[in-house]
This record gives C-alpha cells, structure tokens and sequence, in this order.
C-alpha cells in the first residue's frame, strides 16, 4: 500500500500569478549559490510549492529536469518542512551542476530553516 504523505498533491502547488506575486513581495527570504528560497506564512494546515525558474538555466529541457527535481525533493522530504506556509524557489543557473545528494542536503538547510 502506498505511503500518503509521501504524494505531491494538486492543492500543494502554487498556481495562481497573485499568489507567487504575494510571496515573492512580502515574504522572507534564504538564498545561497544555487538557490532562492522566499517563503510566507498561508494559513492553511499544509505547505505549499511554487518553482521560478528563468530561461537563463538552459534549454527545456534542463529547466524541466531542475524543477522535476524539486518537486521530487520536496515530495520526499515535506514531512520534515514546517507546515503552514508557502514556498516558491527560484532555481539559479549553478543549480544544474550539483549532483543530487548536494542538491538535497542544500534543499533541507533552506527548507528547515531555523528563523521562520
């Protein structure tokens, strides 16, 4: 039988314009070199994700891949995220060059961050 918490559902994506807009404007932020991540409070019981990626990374292909990745990492690791907010991470060019143990551990540190 399949582990539930461990899906990505419909609900837990950020899909309207105003919404990525509100987080990016008034939320806070934690960057590093590969990463952007803004997040702010959503007052709903679950987290949600949201992907900026600009066309500066590469070809579609790459793009895809990078936010594929994401959302995997965020599937597999929302159990250990605070509950409660909304996420959108705005993936740098130099993201594409970490393998993906690194890609997960700096995915951990930015989502489980100490100051929210």
């Amino acid at each position: 039988m399949r582990n539930k918490r461990f899906t990505f559902k419909k609900i837990e994506r950020i899909h309207r314009k105003n919404d990525f807009f509100n987080v990016l404007k008034n939320g806070k932020r934690i960057e590093n070199e590969s990463l952007k991540l803004y997040y702010i409070s959503n007052n709903l019981k679950f987290s949600r994700l949201g992907i900026v990626i600009n066309k500066n990374f590469g070809k579609a292909v790459e793009r895809n891949k990078a936010k594929r990745g994401i959302r995997e990492l965020f599937r597999t690791e929302k159990h250990n995220i605070n509950s409660g907010y909304d996420l959108v991470f705005y993936i740098k060019p130099m993201f594409r060059e970490l393998r993906f143990i690194e890609k997960k551990n700096i995915f951990t540190n930015c989502s489980t961050g100490q100051d929210w």
